[in-house]
């Protein structure tokens, strides 16, 4: 493994980065597009087949979702899903909550016990009132997870203008190997995000 990049005065351990995303690309791009950047070997994984072809064409742009932002030598797509797991040490999650199950399911196994899934989806399912955390416990039961948000924008990472994330997990001493600086253990917190008082509202429970 390459030693780690130093960029931002934040150091970056990890060899390769895979970006998994379905149906938020405005938010995965972006991302992918920043992981790039800072040097990372990065693999995105899409669904729809225009989109993976006008990433990895001679324009180097995804004309669908991010228009106008040429795409990084070092970020490739595919629709390939399993390729995406298997490619790097970290791979993030940009899938919307009703479908988190559905699409890590056929790919639970595949991930290594050295790896890291980063999700960046927030949200409770209607019918079950499941989180994402308790979601992804029940797909990946024995995974290394953790939870990325905000304060920050798509707009503002692809620009590379100063915002901030926040990234929440349980395992101190990981976190802290592959994120230095701000980290925080409300593993429940950080999925829940803004939703939470939208379905408090929208069940008419009252809080506490």
């Amino acid at each position: 493994m390459r030693k780690g990049k130093k960029t931002n005065n934040t150091l970056h351990s990890v060899q390769n980065c895979s970006w998994a995303f379905g149906r938020l690309q405005q938010t995965g791009v972006p991302q992918g597009v920043h992981c790039a950047r800072m040097g990372h070997d990065t693999l995105l994984w899409a669904l729809e087949k225009e989109v993976v072809e006008s990433i990895n064409g001679p324009l180097k742009e995804n004309t669908t979702f991010l228009k106008g932002v040429k795409i990084p030598p070092g970020l490739v797509a595919t629709n390939d899903l399993p390729q995406v797991v298997a490619h790097g040490e970290i791979v993030l999650m940009v899938v919307p909550t009703p479908f988190v199950a559905t699409t890590l399911a056929p790919v639970a196994k595949l991930f290594r016990k050295d790896q890291i899934l980063v999700s960046c989806t927030k949200g409770i399912l209607n019918q079950t009132l499941q989180t994402v955390d308790e979601i992804l416990q029940d797909v990946l039961p024995s995974g290394k997870v953790a939870f990325l948000s905000g304060p920050s924008f798509a707009a503002e990472v692809v620009r590379e203008t100063p915002t901030a994330v926040t990234i929440a997990a349980m395992a101190c001493s990981w976190r802290r190997r592959f994120f230095p600086d701000i980290v925080v253990s409300l593993a429940v917190g950080i999925p829940l995000d803004r939703n939470l008082p939208y379905r408090i509202a929208k069940t008419g429970a009252k809080p506490t």
